[in-house]
C-alpha cells in the first residue's frame, strides 16, 4: 500500500507540472489578448482625441479672429486656449501611453527593440459563448494538489503500519550415511522447498510521527485551498456571467 501512495503521488506530481505548463501559456495569451485590447481601445480612444484637438483648434483661432476684430474678451480667447491646451495633453498623453503598450508587447513575445510591429483593430463585433460547466484549469490545479498532499499522508502512515513479507525456497538435499557426495543408487536427494511469512512490527520514531502530523496538516492546508478556490472560481463565473449579459445588451 505504502508503494502504491508512492506511485499516486508522484502521478500527481507529472500532472501538477502539466498543470502548471498549461496556466503558463493561458496566462501567456490572456496577456497578449489584453495588450491587444490595450491597443485597440488606445487607437480608438487616440483617433477621436484628435478629432478633439482640431474642433479646440478651430475654436482658438476662430477666437483669435474674433478678438482680433475685438468682437470676443479676453476671458473667451484665455478659455478656447485653455482648452486646445488641454486636449493637446490628454493626446499627446494617450500617444505616449500607446508606445508604452509596444513596449510592454514586444517584452512580453521576446520581439526586438528594433523591430516595429503593427497594430491593425478590426471592426468585428466580439460574441461570447456561454460559460461551460466544469473546472477551470486553476481549479484542477488545486485538486490534484489535494490528492497529492493525501497520497503523501497515507505513504507517511503506511511507513509505520506492519508488513507481511512471503517468501519461498526450492532445494534438493542429499541425504546418506556414507556422510560423503554420492552419485550411487544408495544416496536419497530430499526435497527441502519451503514456502512462509514474516511479519514485521514498526516502531514508530519521534522523526516518523512528526513527518505523520506534517503530512496531514499538509493535507487539510491543501483541501481548505482548494475549496476556497472552488468558492472564488464559482464567483468569478457568476461576474463574468454579468460581464457577458451586459455586454450582449449593448450590442
Amino acid at each position: 500500500m505504502r508503494g502504491l501512495a508512492s506511485y499516486l503521488q508522484a502521478k500527481g506530481n507529472e500532472q501538477a507540472e502539466e498543470l502548471n505548463r498549461k496556466l503558463t501559456i493561458k496566462a501567456f495569451k490572456e496577456n497578449v489578448a489584453i495588450s491587444y485590447f490595450n491597443f485597440t481601445s488606445l487607437i480608438s480612444q487616440i483617433e477621436v482625441q484628435r478629432q478633439y484637438v482640431d474642433i479646440a483648434d478651430s475654436i482658438k483661432r476662430l477666437s483669435e479672429l474674433k478678438a482680433d476684430a475685438g468682437l470676443a474678451r479676453a476671458q473667451d480667447l484665455n478659455d478656447a486656449k485653455a482648452n486646445y491646451l488641454s486636449a493637446r495633453s490628454t493626446y499627446d498623453q494617450l500617444q505616449h501611453q500607446l508606445s508604452q503598450q509596444y513596449i510592454s508587447l514586444k517584452m512580453l513575445c521576446d520581439i526586438p527593440a528594433s523591430d516595429s510591429i503593427v497594430i491593425l483593430p478590426t471592426r468585428e463585433n466580439y460574441s461570447f459563448s456561454r460559460i461551460a460547466p466544469g473546472k477551470s484549469l486553476t481549479d484542477e490545479l488545486f485538486l490534484v494538489k489535494t490528492r497529492e498532499a493525501k497520497y503523501a499522508l497515507a505513504q507517511a502512515r503506511y511507513s509505520i503500519m506492519p508488513t507481511i513479507s512471503l517468501f519461498q525456497s526450492y532445494a534438493l538435499q542429499q541425504n546418506n550415511t556414507a556422510n560423503t557426495i554420492s552419485l550411487g543408487t544408495d544416496s536419497r536427494w530430499i526435497n527441502s522447498a519451503y514456502i512462509g511469512a514474516k511479519l514485521s512490527l514498526a516502531i514508530p520514531s519521534a522523526a516518523t510521527l512528526g513527518q505523520i502530523g506534517k503530512a496531514k496538516n499538509d493535507y487539510l492546508l491543501a483541501k481548505n485551498n482548494f475549496e476556497q478556490q472552488q468558492i472564488k472560481s464559482d464567483l468569478e463565473k457568476q461576474q463574468l456571467s454579468t460581464d457577458m449579459a451586459r455586454y450582449s445588451s449593448l450590442q
